[in-house]
């Protein structure tokens, strides 16, 4: 497993938990982990060398 992989699997279980907290301070912070360990992902992947496809323009 990739440390991209690893750190979007992390990604997942902190959303997961964000979803089921009842605070709404921890649940914040549980889904800004989220997109923070999703950011580094996205890091790691641009590391190794594989982007990801560009969204197309619209005229």
């Amino acid at each position: 497993m990739s440390k991209a992989e690893d750190l979007r699997e992390q990604a997942t279980d902190a959303g997961k938990r964000g979803d089921k907290t009842k605070s709404l301070r921890e649940g914040a912070r549980e889904h800004r982990r989220e997109k923070a360990l999703n950011d580094m992902a996205d890091n790691e992947d641009w590391l190794d060398g594989k982007s990801k496809p560009q969204p197309e323009k619209k005229n």
